[in-house]
């Protein structure tokens, strides 16, 4: 009689090894399910559906115990149902116990809200000065959110705005000049993965500069009448040093701890700083 059931006692199960009750991108094309208690001499058809009423179903036929895998990439995002009908060696046929889980293959996205330095110009940033770089995701993160900055890991914390972060980081000696690299990273639930970096922020990065200008002392001489090497009061001292032409304001001196005029030679780069 075909409407007579196998004698399968235990009920005849598939699970999905989903773990954490997800399907991702990564796994969507081979996802692992266990068949378990197949009477011998029986087979079995696995059949995946997803939620849609356009997507063809999965199909995969065992003819034992243990673990296969199906690819479930022509499957729609959503509850994902594994049924199962077995067939017994007599020819009977009968459904067991399914399974379901959520395939879910779109990963977050991130919006690079802005780039910012606490140097008195934003735009810059030199060692000792902190980065911000705040970013938004479409909340569909699980929360495992991670950056780098200037290939360092940066920390991350949350502003208090729904789904709006900070990732932060400190300038070294020894970082990278130029315009600053990051990278933002977030995950789901499913395992999907997103980065954004530097270009993908519209607007005005910063300039990473770790390297101080240098200055060159070129003589020292004082006005006194009978030796340049000596001073007395109400001679003038002078000292002529010379840049390397990086600097972006005027130098600045002291001589004798007390403030010093500077004043360009007219040669490029080269100044004089006196004081009486």
């Amino acid at each position: 009689d075909s409407s007579t059931p196998p004698s399968s006692n235990p009920v005849t199960r598939v699970t999905i090894d989903d773990d954490n009750g997800f399907v991702g991108d990564a796994e969507r094309k081979a996802v692992a399910f266990t068949v378990t208690n197949l009477d011998e001499g029986a087979t079995a058809v696995v059949t995946f559906t997803d939620e849609s009423e356009s997507s063809e179903p999965v199909t995969e036929s065992v003819d034992a115990d243990g673990s296969s895998t199906a690819d479930l990439s022509s499957l729609a995002d959503g509850t994902i149902t594994a049924t199962i009908e077995i067939t017994d060696a007599e020819g009977n046929k009968t459904a067991g116990e399914g399974d379901t889980t959520t395939l879910d293959t779109t990963a977050p996205s991130i919006t690079v809200d802005s780039v910012a330095s606490d140097n008195a110009d934003t735009s810059l940033a030199k060692v000792g000065d902190t980065v911000t770089v705040t970013f938004t995701t479409d909340g569909s993160d699980d929360g495992t959110l991670t950056a780098t900055i200037l290939g360092k890991t940066a920390t991350v914390a949350s502003t208090g705005t729904a789904n709006e972060y900070t990732a932060t980081y400190t300038l070294v000696s020894g970082d990278a000049e130029g315009s600053l690299s990051f990278e933002l990273t977030a995950q789901d639930a499913a395992g999907n993965s997103v980065t954004s970096d530097q270009t993908a922020f519209g607007g005005t990065n910063i300039t990473v500069d770790t390297t101080a200008p240098i200055i060159t002392i070129d003589s020292v001489s004082s006005d006194n009448s009978n030796d340049t090497t000596l001073a007395t009061i109400g001679d003038t001292v002078t000292v002529t040093f010379t840049t390397d032409g990086t600097e972006d304001t005027a130098p600045t001196a002291t001589i004798l701890d007390k403030t010093a005029t500077v004043a360009s030679t007219g040669t490029a780069n080269e100044y004089t700083a006196t004081y009486t």
